[in-house]
């Protein structure tokens, strides 16, 4: 089984901020949102299949085209956090990493593989039962190292850190990269905006939406400082 790149994106303060009056559902839905417009035109990014798993308050993404190149999964969660912030007010963490993925529907009960419907669910008696058919490396490491952030970050490995395009800005902090997902602006970066309708958006106005949804957010000082350490203030 050969590595991918793989990235896993959530939404920053879920559990204190579900079902408030800055939900963060509507975080959720505008970072699924954003998942689907730019996995629906993958290709323009060099990324040949990009397969994404809904998991809680976020999704694991793997880009199908190998492990030589984190420029496109980079390009992805730089779009993915500055599309959330904007139409939901919402903030994002995400952690790129390298890992395998597999299908383990065959590590299944009998039971459970016979009754499986083709969209991942099955009865159980008046109930239903929905099963994640998928397992590997790519969410265990994603997770794992996205975990560290404490900060609306990009953060990957310094040694996977190959391919990046002129234009992204990153901050060493320990063997890890964090990526400047305000000041930064790369070719790829420049099309998955485009793609996703908010190539007008300037750093300035990235810049005071993230003061605006700190404050809104009650976000912590602490993690505030810390997330501000990895961007530009333009």
């Amino acid at each position: 089984m050969s590595e991918r790149t793989a990235m896993f994106v959530d939404i920053q303060g879920f559990a204190v901020l579900y079902g408030g009056e800055h939900d963060s559902l509507w975080g959720l839905s505008e970072l699924m949102r954003g998942v689907y417009l730019l996995g629906t035109e993958a290709k323009r990014l060099g990324i040949s299949r990009l397969f994404a798993h809904h998991i809680g308050d976020g999704f694991v993404l793997v880009d199908d085209s190998g492990t030589a190149n984190v420029t496109r999964l980079v390009s992805v969660a730089v779009a993915l956090h500055q599309f959330t912030l904007i139409k939901a007010g919402h903030f994002c963490a995400s952690a790129i990493e390298r890992g395998e993925m597999a299908d383990v529907m065959g590590c299944y009960p009998e039971e459970v593989c016979d009754a499986r419907s083709k969209y991942g669910a099955l009865p159980l008696g008046d109930g239903l039962m929905t099963v994640f058919p998928v397992m590997g490396t790519a969410i265990i490491r994603t997770v794992k190292l996205q975990a560290k952030a404490h900060a609306a970050a990009i953060l990957l490995p310094a040694v996977q850190a190959v391919g990046l395009e002129d234009g992204v800005s990153t901050t060493s902090e320990g063997d890890n990269l964090y990526v400047d997902w305000v000041g930064s602006m790369s070719p790829t970066i420049k099309l998955a905006r485009e793609i996703m309708g908010i190539d007008r958006v300037t750093s300035a106005q990235l810049a005071a939406a993230i003061d605006a949804s700190v404050l809104r957010n009650n976000c912590k000082p602490d993690w505030t400082v810390r997330t501000w350490g990895f961007l530009s203030r333009l």
